[in-house]
């Protein structure tokens, strides 16, 4: 084999490689996007339905509103209540769930609360009676549904 010859068959062999590898990379990047459409499918019909099943469950023990919490942190981040639906990753998921609520007459909305949250043995074992030394906090987004 001369030097011409194996510089041609060496390009014609990258370009069938680069091809190739080309390939394989729209292939795992559409199975990654019809996972994530599975994904997010699946968050859909299980949150509706846990939705669904905490109004029932209210409305039986005479409540007139649900809280769920969508995302907590321990210091602000991207997902405080400004920028929420903005990042949250099932932004489109939750909006189609809270204008079917709205659609049927009930008020959602989601908002940012600062929890203090308290796990203390003292607390826990005084039902409540006794503050704690070392109490934490969290920001939590938090979606109300009322009727």
């Amino acid at each position: 084999m001369k030097a011409s010859e194996a510089r041609q068959q060496s390009e014609t062999n990258a370009k069938i490689l680069a091809a190739e590898e080309e390939k394989a990379a729209r292939a795992k990047a559409a199975a990654a996007k019809k996972a994530d459409k599975a994904k997010h499918k699946k968050w859909y019909e299980d949150y509706r339905k846990s939705v669904r099943y905490s109004i029932e469950s209210a409305v039986k023990y005479g409540s007139n509103k649900i809280e769920r919490t969508l995302h907590s942190a321990s210091s602000h981040t991207n997902l405080h209540y400004v920028d929420f639906f903005k990042a949250y990753e099932y932004t489109a998921e939750l909006k189609k769930i809270m204008k079917e609520l709205e659609g049927d007459g009930f008020d959602a909305k989601v908002v940012e609360r600062y929890v203090e949250h308290d796990e203390s043995i003292a607390y826990m074992n005084s039902g409540g009676e006794c503050g704690s030394q070392t109490p934490y906090y969290t920001y939590d987004n938090i979606l109300i549904v009322k009727w």
